[in-house]
Parts: C-alpha cells; sequence; structure tokens
C-alpha cells in the first residue's frame, strides 16, 4: 500500500482487463469529453430536463399552485349591508302604509262620488203613491162585490151575543166568523165556492144543524184613494181563489199545484201595507187582512198541516166586509 502523502500516480485503475494510472486516466476521461459533449452526463441531463414553457398548458395531472389573495372587505362596507337587510322590509311596509294613508285621505276629501249600486228589479221596489193616487175618490161598490158558498151556524141581534158564541165554537175547533148581513149577526162556520162543494162540508160537522146559502155582498160606493181600492181588489181576488182550495182539503182532495203557485205569483206582486198612504185604524185593519190572506196560503202550502185554511179565509171576509163597510159612502 502506498503512503498518503504520495501522488496519486501510484493508483492503478483496472477497466476493461487492463491496467491505468489514476492520473492517466482522467486525463484521458476529460480529453474524450472535451471532444464528445455527449459524454458530460451533467450536461446532457440538464439538456434533456423538460423546462416548463411560459404560457403553456400544464400537462395532465400537474396542477400548478397559485395563491389566491382574499379581498378583504372593509368593516363599513361589511356593517352597511347588515343595515340594509335588517331594515328593508320596515322600509317597504312604512312605505306601503303611507301611500295607503294618502290615497284614503285623498278620496274622503276630494270631490270623488262614487258611482250608484245597480237599482233593484222594478218588482222590489217600493211603490210610491203618486198625488192622484192617494187623493180620496169614489169608487163603485160592484167592483168590491162578493159571491160565495157559505155555511151558516146561527143567527143573533147583537154583535156581542155573536161573539161569545163564536168564542164556544172555537174552544171546539170549529171555525167561526161573525158577518154583518142586514142588521143581524150571521155566524158562518164553511166556505164554498160551489153548491155542490158546500153541501160536502157540510158532512165534516157531523150533525150539527147548520144552514147552506149563497152569499152575496155588495157594498155601497166606497170613498177612499185608488191605491187603497187596488189593493182591496186585489186582496179579494185572492181570498176568492183560495176558498176552493181550502175546501178541497178540508174534504181531504189532493190541491192543485198549478194554483198554488198562481196565488203564490199573487202575494208576491200584492203591494205591502208600508207601500200604502195610509194610518189609523185604516192602517189596522188592512194589515189585518193582509195577515189573514198570508196565513190562509201558509196553510195551504203545506200538505202536512193539519189546517185546512178555513178559519183564515173566514177571518179575512169578516174584516173584508169591515173595512168596506167602515169606507161605504152614507
Amino acid at each position: 500500500m502506498t503512503k498518503n502523502n504520495q501522488d496519486h500516480e501510484d493508483v492503478i485503475v483496472t477497466f476493461n482487463g487492463k491496467n491505468h494510472k489514476l492520473k492517466d486516466w482522467v486525463k484521458k476521461e476529460k480529453a474524450a469529453v472535451d471532444d464528445d459533449s455527449t459524454l458530460n452526463w451533467n450536461k446532457v441531463f440538464e439538456e434533456h430536463t423538460p423546462k416548463p414553457v411560459i404560457g403553456e398548458t400544464a400537462p395532465t395531472g400537474f396542477v400548478p399552485y397559485k395563491k389566491v389573495k382574499k379581498k378583504r372587505r372593509t368593516k363599513s362596507a361589511k356593517t352597511t349591508g347588515i343595515f340594509v337587510k335588517q331594515l328593508w322590509i320596515p322600509l317597504m311596509s312604512a312605505i306601503i302604509v303611507g301611500l295607503g294613508i294618502g290615497f284614503t285621505v285623498l278620496l274622503v276629501f276630494s270631490n270623488h262620488k262614487a258611482e250608484k249600486p245597480p237599482s233593484v228589479a222594478a218588482s222590489a221596489q217600493p211603490v210610491q203613491a203618486t198625488p192622484a193616487d192617494s187623493s180620496l175618490i169614489s169608487l163603485a161598490g160592484n167592483q168590491f162585490a162578493v159571491n160565495l158558498q157559505v155555511l151558516q151556524e146561527s143567527s143573533f141581534d147583537t154583535l156581542s151575543a155573536a161573539n161569545d158564541h163564536i168564542k164556544q165554537l172555537k174552544d171546539k175547533n170549529i171555525p167561526a166568523v161573525v158577518f154583518n148581513e142586514g142588521g143581524d149577526y150571521k155566524v158562518f162556520i164553511g166556505l164554498a165556492k160551489d153548491e155542490g162543494t158546500r153541501r160536502e162540508l157540510t158532512g165534516i160537522f157531523g150533525d150539527r144543524q147548520l144552514y147552506g146559502k149563497a152569499l152575496s155582498f155588495t157594498p155601497n160606493t166606497i170613498k177612499t184613494s185608488k191605491q187603497i181600492g187596488d189593493f182591496l181588489n186585489s186582496g179579494k181576488a185572492l181570498m176568492t181563489d183560495m176558498i176552493p182550495l181550502s175546501s178541497a182539503k178540508a174534504l181531504d182532495k189532493n190541491l192543485s199545484k198549478d194554483a198554488l203557485s198562481a196565488i203564490d205569483k199573487k202575494l208576491n206582486q200584492w203591494a205591502s201595507i208600508d207601500q200604502l198612504n195610509v194610518k189609523g185604524t185604516l192602517k189596522k185593519d188592512l194589515t189585518s187582512f193582509r195577515g189573514a190572506i198570508e196565513s190562509a196560503y201558509s196553510h195551504l202550502e203545506n200538505a202536512d198541516d193539519p189546517d185546512n185554511a178555513q178559519q183564515s179565509l173566514l177571518d179575512a171576509l169578516g174584516t173584508y166586509q169591515k173595512i168596506l163597510l167602515a169606507l161605504s159612502e152614507s
């Protein structure tokens, strides 16, 4: 072994079975590198190492890191955003309410006039009496005449005696009314349109002694208004139309639905008491007359109602005569 301080020439390198001195070997290799640059592996490795090209897309799978700086929101901007978010709903509500109040005040204090609602149908409008309809005139009594068949139960000289007897009959559920006939007070308990029906009605009262006859009543000239005269004539027509139906129901016969429908139509067209220019006792009697007519129809319309409307129609007849006698000219 050679000493450490000796020259490198003592170092022998064996390559491919040949011995070379290290110093000569290095000189030879360096000369070869100078002649052929490809033998310099540092330089070759550097040349063949790919360098990134600026602007060129990175190969697949390679994601270059890029530091992104976050924009810092200033404290004032953040505060403004929160303030807007919290106040926009109340602000909008205040604007809407203010507009509504302003519009209302404008309507109240302006000269705007609301359109009138469409008028009610003519049939439902109250009939206002004209001066001509309300003025007193003389009307012929024959237009108020009544002709029908009645069942008379008794006759009395005084009204008080007749009323006492009627109370006894009603306590026995027998319909009855007082009718002034030539100064005598007759008690009627049944009404019929014709003689044949009147005879049938007699049988429903058992063995009671009855007197059947044709009633004809024609008042003297009536002093009243045309309006009241029309009201009385309409009521008389309704009463006359319902008498046959009342007799049929009392005899357990079927009622004509067409006849009931026609009566209902007339009732709806009949003037109400409030449409009449009337007051005092006459208004009270006219109200009773109309009430008796309406009650009679109610009993007839209800098939399950045992009342055959005879009492209501007798009340209507008695009130009708009372009104006409009060309006008759002496």
